[in-house]
Formats: C-alpha cells, sequence, structure tokens
C-alpha cells in the first residue's frame, strides 16, 4: 500500500493502467509552483543529469537563479 502526490499531468496515463484512484488536492498549500533541488549536480549519475538538463532546458531563464 502507498500514498503519492503528483501532478495531476503526471498520473493521468497510470490510474487505469495500475487501478488507481485520483482525488485532486485543492487546499491552498497543494497549488503552487514546482521546483528542482539538488546538492551537487556533478556529483549526479549520469541518467540523473540529462534529466535535470532536460528539465532545467524547459525553465523560463527569467526563473533561474
Amino acid at each position: 500500500m502507498g500514498l503519492c502526490i503528483f501532478p495531476q499531468e503526471a498520473v493521468q496515463r497510470y490510474i487505469g493502467l495500475f487501478d488507481l484512484h485520483a482525488i485532486p488536492l485543492i487546499d491552498d498549500w497543494a497549488l503552487g509552483e514546482f521546483v528542482i533541488c539538488v546538492r551537487d549536480a556533478d556529483a549526479l549519475s549520469l541518467s540523473a543529469k540529462r534529466l535535470l538538463n532536460h528539465l532545467l532546458a524547459r525553465v523560463p531563464t527569467q526563473s533561474l537563479p
């Protein structure tokens, strides 16, 4: 048994496949922006670096520190 919190877009395709129940969250804390957190990007595995670079390529430049 498990419980996860995901963006609805990320879980939508798996609902029928895995017999999941998705309950939309409407509380203020559940509405907001996502952030990417990494302690040391140079220490990531190659696949994690590729994912990080893929995600960062889609971030508006004004959002980057």
